[in-house]
């Protein structure tokens, strides 16, 4: 029985390992979120199954509603697996209200009926496993979907601050704009300045999901709720954009909406 299971799934590990062996490894940040504790349970075994046999790295972080996961959402996340069939607060709501706060993420959802999955397409879902999981079938669909991790999405940069050095995803920086001496980041929390800076020396360090929408602003694309009066919308924030940038930064967006951004 091992060896016809070692057969099934040596292509997989064979392709993985190379990749790691190209690209290095990374951790892969995954939340799992389902009510029943050995459902949870299951994906956590085939995860580290997958981990043992490729050399692929998890941090895995279970949540048994999805109340509780929004409440302690951080974007560092890379995959969410994501039961539909739950009390209270269903997976499809979840997902709804988890691409207000993240556009990039990758969801799996995980269903006892197909048919709830194909609701999936209104939350850009990735794709979705049926219950029972078969473990064929996760470890080939774990594999395509870290394929479609985008490189850079939890890219760490330093920032010079007050003296001190101040290191954070660039997932957390909203957006930067220009001040009298020097730059000034705002993140989701907290703002910081950065002097001895400018906007074309920050615009070179972050990558992917930013875009310059004038001379003195470079905005991140995942914060941006909408355009309205030549604004980008960030938050309560209106950010002028100029003329020379408006049909750029349109394109730009509608491209990241339709997930065409893939370094963030």
């Amino acid at each position: 029985m091992q060896r016809i299971e070692s057969n099934c799934f040596s292509w997989v590990f064979k392709e993985t390992r190379e990749i790691i062996r190209r690209r290095g490894s990374v951790l892969v940040n995954v939340a799992i979120i389902d009510d029943l504790c050995e459902e949870r349970k299951i994906i956590r075994e085939y995860l580290n199954y997958y981990s043992d046999k490729t050399g692929e790295i998890f941090s895995i972080k279970e949540f048994e509603s999805g109340y509780a996961f929004l409440a302690n959402y951080n974007s560092d996340y890379d995959i969410v697996f994501l039961d539909i069939e739950m009390p209270d607060l269903d997976g499809l709501k979840v997902a709804t209200e988890l691409r207000k706060i993240d556009k990039i993420v990758l969801i799996m959802f995980i269903t006892k009926m197909s048919q709830f999955a194909l609701m999936g397409y209104d939350v850009e879902a990735t794709d979705y496993l049926v219950k029972p999981v078969d473990k064929y079938f996760f470890i080939v669909k774990l594999k395509k979907i870290i394929e479609k991790i985008p490189p850079n999405r939890n890219k760490k940069i330093t920032i010079k601050t007050n003296g001190c050095l101040y290191s954070c995803s660039q997932r957390e920086i909203q957006y930067v704009s220009v001040e009298r001496h020097g730059v000034l980041y705002h993140l989701k929390n907290v703002q910081l300045l950065e002097t001895e800076s400018s906007l074309k020396e920050v615009e070179k360090k972050l990558s992917g999901a930013f875009i310059r929408i004038s001379s003195g602003f470079l905005v991140n694309l995942e914060y941006v709720n909408g355009i309205a009066d030549n604004c980008a919308i960030i938050g309560k924030e209106k950010i002028q954009i100029s003329r020379r940038k408006k049909s750029v930064f349109i394109k730009k967006y509608i491209g990241f909406l339709n997930g065409g951004i893939k370094n963030v």
